[in-house]
């Protein structure tokens, strides 16, 4: 269990990742936009 849950920590972690740096991304390009 201990392996299993450590194994869907790191995925979900590491979608979380992804997805903040994606929102980041357009954030970044909201803000370039209007300047």
């Amino acid at each position: 269990m201990i392996n299993g849950n450590h194994a869907f920590d790191s995925n979900t972690l590491l979608f979380t990742n992804e997805t903040v740096s994606k929102t980041i991304g357009i954030a970044a390009s909201n803000l370039a936009a209007k300047l």
